[in-house]
């Protein structure tokens, strides 16, 4: 091979390797936040819940059940796509490292 191609060659190498690094960070940063919008989610469905309760406690008594209701289907929610996007991103290390080491 030429230089020329030998030089063209390796700079576009190197270009794919920078991408899949900076796709490899943007799948962990939006791992990162999609698991922290959900434990928001989490924390404000359970936040409304309580405060239901503690408002059955004291008096007011309808809206116990859809508060908890919500915070429970919200809370399998977030654990399942958070789950989900773990194994996402582990599946997408374990094949960056295979084209590694490869």
């Amino acid at each position: 091979m030429s230089e020329k191609k030998i030089s063209d060659k390796r700079r576009k190498e190197k270009a794919l390797k920078e991408l899949r690094k900076l796709q490899k960070e943007m799948i962990d940063k939006f791992s990162t936040l999609i698991t922290t919008a959900f434990g928001f989610v989490v924390a404000f469905a359970w936040n409304g819940a309580f405060q239901a309760i503690f408002r059955n406690i004291f008096g007011i008594t309808n809206e116990v059940v859809p508060s908890v209701t919500y915070a429970i289907v919200v809370t399998v929610i977030a654990v399942i796509v958070t789950i989900w996007i773990s194994k996402l991103a582990r599946r997408y290390k374990t094949i960056e490292q295979h084209i590694v080491t490869s």
